[in-house]
């Protein structure tokens, strides 16, 4: 065996391992410091989620307080002596709202319109004979008549067996007209008066016996108020209501209908509570449950914009009805008679 001289050892290092070494640890830093960094994540976000859970309803009562919502708590629903579910109202405005519909609704009725009217039947007939059989004109013929709902509206008993509806409700002066209460019962009404000025007429319903609405003041009505509509909406839904507020007073509107001549109405109350065709006649009341208006009109082309008649302008034909059991209006006018020689 040979020997090597003895010389100190001298080791040989190159730069590419130690280059590798260091790109090795950086790489297994990285991976390390990420899954250290996920691994707090998860649990700071867990133990948020913990704390959350049993701190945030020491605070939320506070919260929903000052924000006026209840969010711990579902609508409250009770039983009735009848085992009913009964629902509870949540705030006293909604209370407020909700007592005042129950107490005046069974006075707010539907005015309905019926009338006899033609029945037409189809039948074709053979205009060149037998020359072209098969050449048939439709055309119609009378088959006797039958009696036909022809308009509805609303109304509300404002003195004893009197009801104050819409001079256009109740316009045509050959039709029947029938007022249908809230549980309802119907009554033959007779038109007492129609208002040549105002969209007002009254009804005479014997053996009504329903309760009179008390009515309010609508000269001191603010901007802002809130108001309830209640009336036969389209006709159909019975005694609907909606709310608003007065959006406005003393409007004047050219008002008219399918048919119907147009006319002037002015000193109106505006309100964006939904009034729609049917709900006509029927009450506006502010929340201490007095009609402050009979609901008229409402704008076609744009939304929310109803209007009503202030109940002031009732208040002396009702007056006379109770007293006199009619209404008179007053005129300004020339009479003439023709004298020949």
């Amino acid at each position: 065996m040979q020997l090597l001289p003895n010389k100190e050892y001298q080791p040989q290092i190159t730069s590419k391992p130690l280059k590798n070494f260091v790109k090795k640890n950086v790489r297994e830093a990285i991976a390390n410091s990420a899954l250290s960094i996920l691994i707090l994540s998860f649990v700071a976000g867990f133990g948020g989620a913990v704390l959350a859970l049993y701190v945030a309803p020491e605070f939320l009562p506070n919260i929903t307080q000052q924000g006026k919502f209840v969010l711990e708590e579902s609508p409250q629903i009770e039983e009735n002596g009848n085992g009913d579910a009964q629902y509870t109202p949540q705030t006293a405005g909604e209370g407020r709202i909700v007592g005042i519909v129950e107490a005046v609704s069974p006075s707010v009725v539907s005015v309905v319109a019926t009338k006899d009217v033609p029945v037409f039947e189809q039948f074709f007939t053979q205009p060149f004979g037998d020359l072209f059989p098969n050449f048939k004109v439709p055309e119609l013929r009378q088959n006797g008549i039958e009696e036909q709902e022809i308009s509805a509206g609303s109304g509300f008993v404002a003195a004893s067996n009197i009801v104050v509806t819409n001079r256009h409700v109740v316009s045509d002066t050959t039709a029947r007209y029938t007022v249908i209460t809230n549980e309802g019962k119907k009554f033959d009404a007779e038109v007492i008066a129609r208002d040549p000025i105002e969209d007002l007429a009254y009804l005479r319903v014997s053996n009504l016996n329903l309760t009179v609405l008390p009515l309010g003041e609508s000269n001191a009505l603010i901007r802002g108020q809130t108001v309830i509509a209640i009336g036969n909406a389209l006709g159909e839904f019975q005694n609907s209501v909606s709310t608003g507020v007065v959006s406005g007073l003393q409007r004047t509107i050219t008002a008219g209908g399918p048919g119907a001549e147009t006319e002037v109405l002015r000193e109106l109350i505006q309100t964006d509570a939904a009034i729609n065709p049917g709900n006509s006649g029927g009450p506006l009341l502010n929340l201490s449950g007095q009609v402050i208006g009979v609901n008229v009109a409402r704008a076609t082309n744009a939304d929310n914009i109803g209007f009503a008649i202030p109940i002031n302008h009732i208040k002396n034909a009702v007056s006379q009805i109770t007293e006199t059991g009619n209404v008179k209006y007053p005129f300004l006018g020339v009479r003439f008679l023709i004298i020949t020689p």
